[in-house]
């Protein structure tokens, strides 16, 4: 049984939701005017394959977990999801880390370490659906995370020359992340045609 379309959706929606802040990072790092667009895009691509072999390692836990209780990790996404949507509606607001380029750090290891560094929550998203997923949809699954992190990249490159549009993104991103996040996790936890429960 291979991948079903909305598992296919709900992985390209858990990356993309989970990475609009390392969008924002790589615009900024590829506007930093003393570090090489190459080297900024070389690690990206760096810290998006640790990323991804986290995940890839994260699809190897099932057989560590109950089948009873593989579901429940969707509570991980739904919660910080509905924290960041507390956060929002209380106007505090979410802030990006600072990304300003640090003198001496080369663009490759900052792009790097930004990326990893911000992938918490790709982790906490993106893992619990390729868990919760069964093993012939897990590789259909990986490939849209690769394919996603590549659309997201190539869109950040062509971004960082528009101004209005990254202002656009940084706004509508504070609420498209979080709620995405809560429908994950809903989906998850749901009992599903994906689910190892079956």
């Amino acid at each position: 049984m291979s991948a079903s379309a909305d598992t296919l959706v709900a992985g390209f929606a858990a990356y993309a939701s989970s990475n609009l802040d390392n969008v924002l990072v790589l615009i900024a790092l590829l506007n930093a005017p003393d570090l090489s667009r190459r080297a900024v895009i070389g690690g990206h691509l760096a810290g998006i394959l640790i990323v991804a072999l986290a995940v890839g390692g994260l699809a190897l836990t099932p057989e560590l977990i109950s089948p009873d209780h593989v579901g429940l990790l969707g509570v991980i996404p739904l919660a910080m999801g509905a924290a960041r949507l507390f956060q929002l509606v209380r106007g505090s607001g979410l802030e990006l880390a600072d990304i300003s380029p640090r003198r001496g750090a080369s663009g490759f290891s900052q792009a790097t370490t930004l990326h990893v560094t911000g992938s918490a929550d790709t982790l906490a998203v993106f893992g619990p659906l390729i868990v919760d997923s069964l093993p012939s949809a897990r590789p259909a699954l990986g490939a849209t995370f690769l394919v996603a992190a590549a659309l997201l990249a190539c869109a950040a490159v062509l971004l960082s020359r528009r101004r209005t549009a990254v202002a656009m993104l940084s706004r509508g991103g504070a609420w498209t992340a979080p709620v995405i996040m809560v429908l994950v996790g809903a989906y998850v936890l749901a009992d599903t045609a994906d689910d190892l429960l079956l």
